[in-house]
């Protein structure tokens, strides 16, 4: 009898412990979420997501980055991200008036 009670007494002990560390994360999380800062209205899309905005390939971009035409982009390491609102003044730079011929 005394060896149930001991077994019942650890399997207590444990699950005291583990609700302790389940409140210590989840404490944790609160402040993190906390300090996150709010998300931006314009997020960074990758060089993908740009691409498919556009509607041209992502090596098109690339090449573009490289001879410095395309739209305005952002490094983070070595990679390249885009704002929607840059691709829209960009592609609205692009925009050609036809001339009527007479």
């Amino acid at each position: 009898m005394p060896e149930i009670l001991s077994a019942q007494n650890d399997d207590y002990q444990r699950r005291k412990s583990l609700e302790s560390d389940l409140a210590d994360l989840i404490e944790r999380v609160k402040r993190l979420e906390a300090a996150r800062p709010p998300p931006q209205d314009d997020p960074l899309l990758s060089q993908e997501q740009a691409a498919v905005l556009i509607g041209v390939k992502p090596p098109t971009l690339a090449m573009w980055r490289h001879k410095g035409k395309g739209p305005r982009y952002h490094k983070v390491g070595r990679s390249a991200y885009y704002r929607a609102a840059d691709i829209d003044g960009w592609l609205s730079e692009q925009a050609v008036v036809p001339i009527p011929k007479d």
